[in-house]
């Protein structure tokens, strides 16, 4: 009986042992082939990885390097495209078409038979309406100078004043209240003081002439007068970049008006001052 217990209990330490041994390498297998199995999924993930990134390499764009030296292209173009010019040294010649009107106050003289020049004989206030043309071009870009040329219509307005009745009455005297103001020759100097700015400032001087009396009484001869005149001005143009462009300016002008020295009469001679209101319009040509 007790030789058959412990052969009972050598067979169950018998049969328990190999289950252990079956267990033990029934696990040890599962391990190896999940382990394979991982290694062989991490593999293919690491070439897919490779395969990738690789051809991400190869169609990425090289880095922009010459950026640096691409981006100016556009604004040179921009800026050759663009036709405004961005100063006036560009500008050679200038052509000046103007208009003025405004009013005058005129005194009218005459030499005495005593020698005394310049007496006055009759004032009076005239309206004023003259065009004009100029040619020139730009010392710098603050001063410009050229040639000037006007004609101007004075037309008398309201009563005149008589200073001296007789000569005024006499038969020599000539003059007409309205009358008209040639000026073929004269110089202008303008400056701009403001760079990029339109105002500006100028001066003129001429030389003119008016015409003689168109209907004077028979046995009469009559001169006209030789002008001498100069203008002060100050407006605005709105832009000098521009090939052309509307201005505006105020003006003040004088003339001193007499007639020829060799005249064998008392020569007769004309004082004037008048305020004016301008428009002009500049013409630009040069280099593009």
């Amino acid at each position: 009986m007790l030789f058959w217990f412990s052969k009972m209990r050598r067979n169950l330490r018998d049969v328990r042992d190999h289950r252990a041994q079956v267990l033990l390498q029934s696990y040890s297998h599962r391990h190896r082939h999940r382990s394979r199995r991982w290694h062989s999924t991490l593999g293919a993930g690491l070439a897919v990885l490779a395969v990738t990134g690789g051809a991400s390499a190869v169609e990425a764009p090289a880095p922009r390097t010459a950026s640096a030296a691409d981006d100016p292209a556009p604004r040179a173009a921009s800026a050759a495209e663009d036709p405004t010019p961005r100063g006036v040294d560009w500008v050679w010649f200038i052509l000046e078409l103007r208009a003025i009107g405004g009013g005058a106050a005129v005194a009218w003289t005459a030499s005495a038979s005593d020698g005394v020049s310049d007496v006055p004989v009759v004032d009076q206030y005239a309206s004023t309406f003259g065009l004009g043309l100029r040619a020139g071009g730009p010392l710098s870009s603050h001063v410009q100078v050229g040639a000037t040329a006007s004609v101007t219509r004075y037309s008398q307005v309201g009563e005149l004043e008589v200073r001296d009745a007789e000569t005024f009455g006499d038969e020599s005297w000539l003059r007409e209240t309205s009358y008209t103001l040639w000026a073929p020759l004269g110089l202008f100097l303008e400056i701009y003081p403001i760079t990029g700015n339109g105002f500006f400032f100028g001066v003129t001087g001429s030389v003119g002439w008016m015409p003689a009396n168109s209907n004077p009484p028979y046995g009469k001869i009559d001169e006209g007068l030789i002008m001498f005149g100069y203008s002060l001005e100050a407006g605005y143009e709105l832009d000098r970049t521009q090939r052309h462009g509307p201005g505006v300016f105020l003006r003040f002008a004088g003339w001193h008006g007499t007639q020829s020295p060799l005249y064998t009469d008392f020569p007769d001679g004309v004082d004037s001052r008048e305020l004016t209101l301008g428009l002009r319009w500049t013409l630009r040509l040069g280099d593009d």
